[in-house]
C-alpha cells in the first residue's frame, strides 16, 4: 500500500496524468475490495474519547446514525420534555414502519417438519424495524448438524413455549430468536439460490451468491438458534446443564474468570463457551454466502459479548493461526446482550458492534389498574429494595490489566457495602418519617431456588405497591430488577449511571428514573450517628420523601411516562395490547425496540466504511500534494537514447 501511494504521488508529480489516473483507479479498486472486508475490532483512545478503530476521527456514531439511517416509526418514541418539534421528528424517524408478515422458519430440505416447530413470526403483525430493512432468517439444516428429529422438536418446543419466570438470560436468548421475525419483514434471495448455500469454498456459483447478499444493503441476518436452548435440547436433555441457579435462570455455564484468560491467550481456540452442537451450527453459518458477503450484518444473542470481541481482536493481531476460532468469527457480527463487561463497551455500542437489550421479566410484574386499582391508591409504600447481600464486581474495566476483575464505577466496585447502606438508609427513613419501606434479601441457596417462582411473585407484589424502587448495583450494572420495577410502574432509583441502560432510541431513562450518587450513600453508611447529627448529614434516600411531599405532580408525571416506556422493555407477542393505554398506533414491545436498535447499529457499521473510504482518498490527495518534487531527470522519457531505466544509475 505504501509503494502504491508513493507511485501515485510520483506519477502525478511527473505530469504523466494518464498513468496517474490508471494508478488511482487501481488503488481505488484495491481499497474498495479491502474496505468491504475490513472488520472494526480494536478500540483506541482518540482525544480522551473511546472510539473504535475505523471510526473516523472520533466522530460519534450517533451522528452517523442520524445522517445515514433513514428509519421511520410505528410507535411513539419517549423523549425529554422540551424537545423541539424538529428533534422529535428526528427521533421518530429512527422508529419503525409496518411491514409485510414474516415468514415461518422452515426446516432443512429433505427433512420432515416436526410438529413442535413454532410459526416464528406468524400470527402477529410486523410493527417496526426500518424503512426498507428486512430480515433473512437462515434455514437451519438440523440433519447436517447431527441433530435428530426428536432433538429438533424438543428445541422448537422450548423456543415456542412459555418463558419460565426466572429465565432472565434465557428469556433474552429466546426472544431474540422469536421476536425479530415478528418485527422485521422477511427477505429471501432469488429462488435459484435458495438451496445452493452449503459451499466448502467460493466457486463461481458461490461468488454470484455472495454478490447478491453483498448488494442487498438493507438486510439483517439471523441464525434462529438460541445457544442455551439448543444445548439444553440436544446435549443436556437428560442431565443438568450447569449449576442449579444457572438452570433456573437459563444461563450458559461459562466461567468468566477462565474464559477471559483463554480469550486473551489464544482467542478461545480450545475453549467451549456453549456446546459442540452450537459450535457446529456456527461453523456451518461461516460457510454460507451471506456470512462471507456481510458478516457485520449478522445478529447473535450472546450474553458474554465481550468474549467474542476479545477473541476477534486477538486473532486479528495475528496471535492465532488459521482457521480462526469459532467465537472470533462470531465477533464480526452484531452481538445482542444485556451488558457488555469489557471496559470499551461504550465504544463498541457507538460503533454498532454491540446492542443492549433488557433481560426477560415475567408478565405478572405488570401493573394493571383493572386488577390493582388506580395507581395513586395502589402505591401504599414509599420505597422498596430487593437484593442479595454477597456480591462482587464481575467486570473487566481495567485497560492496563484487562483480564482481572475491576469496575470503574464506584457503585459496582463497592456493591456489597452499597447494598448494606441502602438497607440502613431505608430503615432510618421509615423510622424517622413513619413511611412504609421494604427491604428484602435473597440468597443463591438450594432452598431459595426450590421456591424461586413463589419468591419472584412475592417480589412482584412488593414492587406493585411501591412508588420508588431502589436498584442497588450487583456484580455489574444491569440486573433483572430494573425491568421488573419498570413493569410495576415503580420509579427506579439508580446508583449507577443510566448510560448502561438499553434502548436509548426508545426510552428516555432520565425522564423515568432518579440517580443518586453512591458515594453519598457510602459516607452516610460509614458515618457514626453522632457525626450525622453534628454535621446535619441528610439521608440520601430522603429525596424520595421530598419528591412525594413537595413535588407530587412531578412524581405523577414520571409515573405516566414510566407506564408508557415500560412497554418498550417488555417482551410480548401482542396479546398484552388490551392493557396498553399509550398514544402509539401500535403496541410497543422489547422486540420492536430491539429491531430498531439493530437497524441503527447496521447503518452505523456501513457508514463507517463509506467515511473511511473518503478519508483514505483525502489522504492520498494530501500526500501527493505534500510529496517533494522528484529529481528533474525522472521527468524525462526513460526510454529515450542515453537514459538508463534505473533511477540510481541516472542519478550518478
Amino acid at each position: 500500500a505504501v509503494c502504491s501511494v508513493h507511485c501515485l504521488a510520483l506519477e502525478l508529480r511527473m505530469a504523466h496524468m494518464w498513468q496517474g489516473l490508471i494508478t488511482a483507479i487501481l488503488i481505488a479498486s484495491l481499497l474498495l475490495v479491502y474496505m468491504s472486508r475490513l472488520e472494526y475490532t480494536s478500540v483506541v483512545r482518540l482525544g480522551g474519547r473511546a472510539t473504535a478503530t475505523g471510526a473516523p476521527g472520533g466522530i460519534p456514531a450517533s451522528v452517523l446514525r442520524s445522517a445515514t439511517a433513514s428509519l421511520s416509526t410505528g410507535s411513539e418514541v419517549m423523549r425529554p420534555a422540551g424537545t423541539s418539534q424538529a428533534a422529535g421528528a428526528r427521533d421518530e424517524a429512527r422508529g419503525a414502519t409496518p411491514g409485510a408478515p414474516s415468514a415461518h422458519v422452515q426446516p432443512s430440505a429433505g427433512t420432515t417438519q416436526p410438529a413442535a416447530q413454532p410459526p416464528v413470526g406468524a400470527g402477529t403483525r410486523p410493527s417496526d424495524a426500518g424503512s426498507g430493512t428486512r430480515l433473512y432468517t437462515y434455514d437451519v439444516p438440523f440433519r447436517e448438524l447431527q441433530i435428530s428429529p426428536k432433538a429438533e422438536a424438543r428445541y422448537w418446543s422450548l423456543i415456542s413455549g412459555p418463558t419460565p419466570s426466572s429465565f432472565d438470560e434465557g428469556g433474552l436468548y429466546q426472544h431474540v430468536v422469536i421476536d425479530l421475525p415478528r418485527h422485521l419483514p422477511p427477505w429471501r434471495p432469488p429462488p435459484q439460490m435458495e438451496r445452493q448455500s452449503h459451499l466448502a469454498r467460493p466457486d463461481e456459483s458461490g461468488a454470484a451468491q455472495e454478490e447478491v447478499f453483498r448488494s442487498t444493503k438493507e438486510v439483517l441476518f439471523l441464525l434462529p438458534l438460541s445457544p442455551y436452548h439448543l444445548c439444553k435440547a440436544v446435549e443436556y436433555a437428560e442431565r443438568p446443564y450447569g449449576a442449579i441457579w444457572m438452570q433456573k435462570k437459563g444461563v450458559l455455564p461459562i466461567s468468566m474468570a477462565w474464559s477471559i484468560k483463554d480469550a486473551y491467550k489464544d482467542g478461545l481456540a480450545k475453549h467451549i463457551l456453549t456446546c459442540p452442537t452450537y459450535e457446529r451450527a456456527l461453523r456451518w453459518l461461516y460457510t454460507q454466502p451471506g456470512w462471507r458477503a456481510a458478516p457485520e450484518r449478522h445478529v447473535f444473542g450472546f450474553i458474554m459479548s465481550h468474549l467474542p470481541r476479545i477473541s476477534l481482536e486477538v486473532v486479528a493481531r495475528g496471535g492465532v493461526a488459521q482457521p480462526w476460532p469459532v467465537y472470533a468469527e462470531m465477533g464480526k457480527g452484531i452481538l445482542v446482550t444485556a451488558e457488555d463487561r469489557r471496559g470499551d463497551w461504550d465504544a463498541a455500542i457507538e460503533c454498532g458492534h454491540v446492542v443492549l437489550a433488557p433481560y426477560f421479566s415475567p408478565d405478572f410484574f405488570m401493573f394493571d389498574e383493572a386488577q390493582s386499582g388506580p395507581l395513586i391508591a395502589a402505591k401504599t409504600e414509599l420505597a422498596s429494595s430487593s437484593s442479595a447481600p454477597g456480591v462482587a464486581c464481575h467486570r473487566f474495566d481495567d485497560t492496563g490489566r484487562p483480564n482481572r476483575w475491576y469496575c470503574t464505577d464506584v457503585g459496582m466496585r463497592k456493591a456489597r457495602t452499597i447494598r448494606r447502606a441502602v438497607s440502613k438508609a431505608l430503615d432510618e427513613l421509615s423510622l424517622k418519617s413513619h413511611l412504609n419501606t421494604t427491604h428484602t434479601e435473597t440468597a443463591r441457596t438450594r432452598q431459595a431456588y426450590a421456591n424461586l417462582d413463589a419468591l419472584i411473585r412475592s417480589k412482584a407484589e412488593i414492587y406493585k405497591r411501591s412508588t420508588f424502587c431502589v436498584i442497588p448495583p450487583g456484580d455489574s450494572a444491569i440486573t433483572t430488577r430494573i425491568f421488573s420495577a419498570v413493569a410495576s410502574v415503580c420509579i427506579p432509583v439508580f446508583l449507577v449511571p443510566t448510560r448502561f441502560m438499553p434502548f436509548p432510541l426508545s426510552v428516555d431513562w432520565a425522564a423515568i428514573s432518579i440517580y443518586i450518587d453512591p458515594l453519598k450513600l457510602l459516607k452516610f453508611e460509614m458515618a457514626p450517628d453522632a457525626k450525622k447529627a453534628s454535621l446535619n448529614m441528610r439521608n440520601p434516600l430522603a429525596i424520595m420523601q421530598q419528591l412525594m411531599e413537595k413535588e407530587p405532580a412531578r412524581v405523577r408525571a414520571m409515573q405516566a411516562k414510566l407506564s408508557e416506556a415500560r412497554w418498550h422493555l417488555l417482551y410480548h407477542d401482542g396479546n398484552a395490547s388490551a392493557h396498553y393505554t399509550g398514544p402509539a398506533r401500535t403496541v410497543p414491545s422489547a422486540g420492536a425496540a430491539l429491531a430498531r436498535e439493530l437497524v441503527a447499529a447496521a447503518a452505523t457499521r456501513q457508514a463507517q466504511v463509506g467515511i473511511l473510504l473518503i478519508m483514505h482518498f483525502s489522504f492520498l490527495i494530501v500526500l501527493s500534494t505534500l510529496m517533494p518534487a522528484p529529481p528533474r531527470h525522472w521527468a524525462r522519457n526513460p526510454l529515450s537514447p542515453g537514459h538508463s531505466t534505473s533511477p540510481i544509475v541516472a542519478g550518478t
